[in-house]
Parts: C-alpha cells; structure tokens; sequence
C-alpha cells in the first residue's frame, strides 16, 4: 500500500525584537497538503481483456475527507499486452498538489506479443549483468509476424547502466522484429540515445520458445553476450 504523506505546517511568528512590527505577533498559518492513500496492490496483473477493477482510494487534507476530489487518469489499454499507469491527483485550494500512482501489467499469456522481465549481460564484461527490466512486445501486424519490442537491448541501459536517466534520455532501443515460426529477426532498430545509422545494432539467433514463452537472442552491442526474455506469469 501506498501512502504518501504531504502535510506542511508553515508558521509565521513575529520575532520578539524592538524593531518587529507587534502586529504579527502570536499570529500562524496552517496550510495542509493532500494526502493520497491507495488500497490494495502497488501492482495489479491482468490478462489481455480482462477488467481493470479500482482497488479503492481515499485522501485528507488535514482531518478533512478529501477523496471527492481525486481525478484519476490512466493510459490503461486491456485489449493490448504491456506496461500501465494509473494516476490519483489531488489539490488544495491553494494550488498545491499531490500524486500516487498505481501500475497495471497486462498480460498475454501463450503470446508472443507479451511482457516479460529481461536479464541481458556483456560476457567481455561479467559486471554489465542486469535483471528484471520490463520489456514489452507488442504486435504490429501478426498476419505478416511483425512485432515491436519496446527495448531490444532489455533494459541495459534504462534500467541496468543508467537507471538513473531513463526518465530523461530516450535509452530504450525499440526495434522492428519478425517472428516467423519460432525463429526471430530483427529488421529495424528505432532512433535511441546512442543510435548510430551508419552501425545499427544486429541480432543473432532469435527464438521464440512456444511451450515456455521464453525469448533469447544475442546482440553484437553484448559482445558475446545476450538477452533472456521471461513472461511475466
């Protein structure tokens, strides 16, 4: 459960000196911030065209109920596999505002347009050996087997050299795949941080395992290396 307390208590008192003006003295301004509380899971799973159903919210502000006043936003799309957030907004009359946020993976179970935890390594370099980094495939034209990978480098740098910046650089490599049959390619990398037109990044011995849903492959940036792709169950 999520709880995020923002209360401030602003005084104002006059000081007693000769040269303060008395007539602020003994006078304090109390300004409360919202505070937002979510119940249920940080993190609700769904299948692809299931429901979302709200596990329930409320805010103060001070001793006041202030739930009426939460606008709740979202992006969530169940008819389509990937990573959701669903956001609580509350302001008090003086402007100042407070957030939490939910997220919501929508899964595809037995797809290959999924989402998964990635684990990527460089062998030349045993401590580039990341895990757990959210990667999404969605399908752009299953009739043809292309497919969009939300990060053909599985996080290496979003979420395992620089998780610090992946909210202010683009350093998800998204990429053109085909899947034909249990054998994957990889046709276009997409415009990222590091993207290099003249080199673009190549893929080796993509699979695609139907029975586990696992995905592997191995990149030339990996040096030897490669990527797993677990489904998220």
């Amino acid at each position: 459960m999520k709880n995020l307390k923002y209360l401030a208590i602003g005084a104002l008192v006059a000081l007693s000196l000769t040269s303060c003006n008395k007539d602020t003295e003994g006078l304090t301004d109390i300004l409360y911030y919202p505070v937002i509380t979510l119940e249920g899971d940080d993190i609700v799973l769904l299948n692809v065209g299931d429901t979302f159903e709200e596990p329930g919210y409320s805010a103060a502000l001070g001793d006041e109920d202030y739930t009426a006043n939460v606008k709740v936003t979202t992006d969530l799309d169940t008819s389509e596999p990937g990573f959701y957030t669903v956001t609580y907004s509350a302001a008090n009359p003086e402007g100042f505002s407070a957030t939490a946020t939910r997220e919501v993976w929508v899964k595809n179970p037995g797809h290959f347009n999924n989402i998964y935890l990635a684990e990527c390594w460089h062998a030349s370099n045993p401590a580039r050996h990341y895990y757990d980094s959210p990667i999404s495939i969605s399908a752009l034209d299953e009739s043809q087997g292309l497919y969009i990978i939300s990060d053909v480098l599985a996080g290496y740098y979003a979420y395992g050299v620089y998780p610090q910046y992946r909210n202010s650089y683009d350093f998800y490599a998204e990429a053109l795949l085909q899947l034909d049959g249990t054998d994957i390619t990889m046709l276009e990398e997409g415009d990222w941080y590091f993207y290099d037109g003249e080199d673009p990044e190549e893929m080796y011995d993509g699979k695609w395992d139907p029975e586990t849903g696992v995905v592997t492959y191995r990149l030339n940036y990996y040096v030897g290396g490669g990527v797993i792709l677990t489904p998220i169950e």
